[in-house]
């Protein structure tokens, strides 16, 4: 089949002439359906991929009916194309061509789409270039919901079925190994049973290594339909997990690793019955492999796989194993290594095994909150020694993970061990490299919230330290700490909240860079709530404080009143008639500013809470922005006007 279709690509380079100027130049006058019909085709591939690249925007935009007329009589001759990029672009665009068919409901543009698209996905399935056949696969999965249960059989299911029998090419068995488990939620149990699960066991003894790889790392979605319906254990136990079984024994050394690789997957999906008597007999097997490539995936998986299980069958073995992949002791390259070495397929050189246990440290840190969260607080001893490990881990992308999960695993492991074990760590963090350090700030009110309050309040100065020693390059700390400022605002006492975090807003409001100011913005409702529940002196400072910024010198601090008030009017913890008995008048009289911008901001402030606001004394503000001299202003108030009438 491929040899006989070419589409003439050696030819096409051999005889490739540099487009003119000229060439390149495009009709400006016409419309973007006359530009696709008419470039689609065009003897320059940057034409025929850029306007292919418009097709399915084009066709939603103009309508079934056009698309019909114009764009489907070209799809064949473009899905011939020389070019791959085009035929792969194409398979994109088809998924918007069905969608548009599917939105016709109709029955006339649903039979366009199962006789005329979908077999042109088909085709395109059948693309020499892997890239094409990718981008054919993914669209098919979605396309599939598009297509009535009635019909699944007939128009999706019959295509992988045809693939999976092609005798002639791997790489279309093994597409089909791919979208077998990709559908097999879409097609159902009964399909399953009856047409899937079979197909993938005959992949699974297919004589090409490869093929029976593709079905390794594609069978989870498969397992999880073998548990579903009648007799469910029957399915999994007597027909896909022995062929599963059979992969993790295979002769080829990159099959039993596809196994491996999707090991977890295939444990999430299957009944713990099944995880305690059967996978965790396989796992202890791929461990021990003969191939070091199978035993270092396995290990990668193993934090995956222990997340779950039932924290009481997480043997002392296993626990062992997975701690052990850190040591602090492993970091040398052994110079007088000898011996063969596997390679994997695809890459060069030896095996390292300084990179292995790199990578190793990458996965441990990364499924550690969710070993954590299986085994709880009362294994955390065990856990400890590896955590320090990980903390102090001489690679960045190790410590990052560790600060981006800090607060996680405070949560899991509650008050009394956090405030024990990982405020140091917290603190380490807040010193690290900036990438490092960007996960503890992000998180910190999560962090704290773990805390007892006595000990959050010793962290009042860390979270003000935190934006004081930020420059002007390093803003977006100090926009993550704007971004919890409501959150902070519910952690502390009142009086810690008016002293520290109340002018820690304001200073964030007032940051040079108008990102973090929006954001400081919206806590300003949160920061009254939590006042007024105690305070209603200091409460009403902030007011004061509020209305103060509509009286700035600046017009970028007026804007600001005008976006706490917007913020104020969006948020569920200010009642309406306290806003409008404290700011609306001064907000009001901003109508009057000699700053065009000003007078902008507050007319779309008005618009979007017409509804909320007295009509009363909106009236006279209303009747000078009217008549502003700004175009904008009026378009704005206009609009309101008719959309509240």
């Amino acid at each position: 089949m491929w040899a006989d279709t070419d589409y003439g690509e050696a030819e096409s380079r051999d005889n490739h002439e540099v487009p003119t100027f000229d060439d390149l130049a495009i009709n400006d006058e016409l419309s973007d359906v006359e530009r696709v019909t008419t470039y689609a085709t065009s003897h320059i591939e940057l034409q025929r991929y850029v306007h292919i690249k418009m097709l399915g925007e084009t066709a939603q935009q103009a309508g079934y009916e056009t698309a019909k007329e114009k764009f489907f009589p070209i799809l064949a001759t473009v899905a011939q194309d020389n070019e791959y990029l085009v035929r792969q672009q194409l398979a994109l665009e088809l998924e918007q061509l069905c969608r548009l068919c599917h939105d016709q409901n109709s029955d006339e543009a649903y039979n366009t789409m199962l006789k005329e698209l979908i077999p042109m996905l088909d085709q395109l399935l059948h693309d020499q270039m892997i890239e094409v056949r990718t981008s054919a696969a993914e669209v098919l999965v979605a396309v599939s919901h598009f297509v009535r249960d009635d019909d699944i059989m007939e128009h999706i299911l019959s295509i992988m079925l045809n693939m999976a029998h092609d005798q002639e090419y791997d790489e279309i068995r093994m597409t089909a190994a791919s979208l077998l488990n990709d559908l097999a939620e879409r097609f159902g149990v009964e399909l399953c049973h009856q047409f899937v699960i079979p197909e993938v066991i005959s992949l699974s003894e297919d004589p090409v290594f490869r093929v029976r790889k593709a079905v390794a790392l594609n069978i989870d979605k498969v397992f999880k339909m073998a548990g579903q319906g009648d007799s469910t254990q029957d399915a999994v136990e007597e027909r896909v997990l022995p062929a599963f079984i059979r992969l993790t024994t295979d002769p080829i050394w990159g099959v039993r690793k596809a196994c491996a690789e999707s090991f977890a997957s295939i444990s999430k999906e299957v009944d713990v019955s099944i995880r305690i008597n059967h996978l965790m007999r396989i796992q202890d097997m791929l461990s021990n492999d003969a191939s070091k490539w199978v035993r270092a995936s396995m290990l990668q998986k193993l934090g995956r796989f222990i997340a779950t299980l039932p924290a009481e069958h997480v043997t002392d073995e296993i626990l062992s194993r997975y701690i052990g992949m850190v040591k602090p002791d492993t970091r040398k390259d052994d110079q007088n290594a000898k011996g063969h070495q596997e390679i994997p397929q695809g890459s060069q050189g030896a095996f390292n095994p300084h990179t292995q246990i790199h990578t190793n440290d990458y996965h441990c840190a990364f499924t550690l909150p969710a070993v954590v969260q299986t085994l709880g607080p009362k294994r955390w001893e065990r856990l400890f020694p590896l955590f320090k490990l990980l903390v102090r881990n001489e690679q960045r992308a190790v410590r990052r993970v560790m600060s981006h999960s800090l607060h996680e695993l405070g949560r899991l492991l509650g008050e009394e061990i956090a405030e024990r074990d990982l405020c140091s760590p917290f603190h380490l963090f807040l010193g690290d490299l900036d990438d490092v350090k960007m996960g503890v700030v992000k998180n910190m009110a999560a962090f704290l919230g773990v805390l007892s309050p006595s000990t959050r309040e010793k962290y009042l100065n860390v979270i003000k330290e935190t934006c004081d020693t930020s420059t002007y390059s390093n803003w977006r700390f100090r926009l993550l700490i704007a971004n919890q400022l409501k959150d902070f605002t519910r952690l502390f006492s009142s009086c810690s909240t008016f002293n520290v975090i109340a002018p820690l807003c304001f200073d964030l409001i007032n940051d040079e860079v108008h990102v973090v100011g929006d954001s400081a913005c919206g806590a300003m409702g949160a920061l009254l709530k939590r006042l007024g529940e105690t305070e209603k002196m200091r409460q009403e400072q902030i007011c004061c404080q509020i209305v103060e910024f509509q009286k700035g010198e600046s017009y970028f601090v007026r804007q600001q009143y005008i976006k706490i008030c917007n913020a104020l009017l969006d948020s569920a913890d200010v009642d309406v008639n306290i806003f409008v008995d404290k700011f609306l008048e001064p907000l009001l009289e901003l109508a009057k500013d000699e700053v065009s911008n000003v007078r902008l901001l507050l007319a779309k402030s008005l618009k979007g809470h017409f509804d909320k606001l007295p009509l009363e004394q909106l009236r006279t503000t209303l009747e000078e922005l009217r008549v502003d001299r700004v175009a904008d202003i009026v378009n704005i108030i206009t609009s309101a006007e008719g959309q509240s009438s």
